[in-house]
């Protein structure tokens, strides 16, 4: 059975499931990091042949801009006395500049990629006339998907990159920010399929202004009766700060660089389709407190028919997608009291239990 949309669902009930909502959203905690030696961000170009570039309209890493034309053995060609021209499948997403210190493409062997919005595009080359078989993919997310990744989830996605001298690694996951993202993602895709933005408090007008960038950034910045979707939207709270100045690398301060750059990847990752949702549908997170944590440990084990209320939100708070099921991941990075960081809200098919590990 198709679900109501949640606003009618909420109507029908009298129930302020917008607030419910936006208290899952408050309830997220920092992540706890454990003292090692702080590691910080290198200042030198880190140029890598790839066959897919993620970039951001924020900014990235030096060096993780740069195209690169290379040899069978890895090495860079020598195309100086040669034409090198390129092709850009959708020009509005990016423009091409010759690489720093280079005054043309066959000086430097590559380009400089230019973001100019969110998408992704292709891009190919000829050498002297001759159409090249290389393709090089480009994807430039949402930044406001990168900045809310920051806000919520940047120690998880700290510690869970993959750096190696002072450059995160463009092979490098985050189990805990893949999850976290494919909620926002979630969203967007069951409003969609609704043709519903209300679902989740989306203004219309903003929300199809310019998609599919503008509908993440709607669902990501709802409002409604001034509570807000996610916490560090809220100019409240403590985390606003830092989902500002995520609006570009270098107004963050180099602690939180390496969050960044890996929450690039991954925004790529999830909003050009690469990453499969690993989450199993869920449409909302929150970090447990400990108490409920020890609830929710207990129901995983003894499968009660309806998510106890010591567990914390439950049917109620989502009358138009109920009954609810709560996810905990197995990957999903913990506390150092063994609490999940975050634990996710899907709906629940039929014959499961309320509580589950099982993505």
């Amino acid at each position: 059975m198709k679900p109501l949309s949640l606003i009618a669902a909420c109507t029908l009930l009298l129930t302020n499931c917008a607030w419910g909502l936006y208290e899952l959203a408050k309830e997220i905690e920092e992540a706890i990091e454990e003292d090692e030696p702080e590691q910080l961000p290198s200042t030198a170009p880190t140029i890598e042949a790839t066959a897919l570039y993620r970039i951001a309209l924020g900014g990235v890493a030096p060096g993780r801009d740069e195209l690169i034309i290379t040899a069978a053995d890895g090495a860079l060609r020598n195309l100086a006395e040669q034409t090198l021209a390129f092709t850009i499948e959708d020009p509005k997403v990016v423009g091409l500049l010759p690489r720093p210190t280079f005054s043309a493409f066959a000086d430097g062997s590559g380009a400089l990629i230019v973001p100019q919005r969110a998408g992704t595009t292709a891009i190919r080359y000829a050498l002297d006339g001759v159409e090249q078989s290389d393709t090089f993919g480009v994807t430039i997310p949402p930044q406001s998907l990168i900045q809310i990744l920051i806000g919520e989830a940047r120690g998880q996605l700290k510690k869970e990159a993959t750096v190696t001298d002072g450059a995160v690694q463009l092979s490098g996951i985050s189990p805990t920010g893949d999850a976290v993202a494919a909620v926002i993602r979630n969203r967007v895709a069951m409003i969609n399929a609704d043709h519903d933005p209300s679902l989740f408090a989306a203004d219309p007008l903003n929300y199809y202004l310019d998609p599919p960038a503008s509908s993440f950034t709607e669902v990501i910045e709802a409002t409604q009766n001034g509570t807000y979707q996610f916490s560090p939207v809220d100019p409240t709270d403590a985390s606003h700060a830092v989902y500002t100045d995520a609006e570009a690398r270098s107004f963050l301060a180099t602690t939180h660089q390496f969050a960044y750059d890996q929450a690039v990847l991954t925004a790529a990752s999830i909003f050009d389709g690469r990453t499969t949702d690993p989450t199993g549908g869920a449409f909302a997170f929150r970090s447990p407190t400990a108490d409920q944590w020890s609830c929710l440990a207990q129901a995983l084990q003894n499968r009660p028919a309806d998510i106890p209320p010591a567990c914390g939100p439950g049917d109620s708070n989502f009358p138009a997608l109920a009954p609810v099921q709560i996810l905990i991941h197995p990957n999903v990075a913990k506390y150092s009291d063994g609490r999940p960081t975050f634990v996710f809200y899907r709906q629940r098919p039929p014959g499961t239990s309320p509580v589950t590990n099982s993505p």
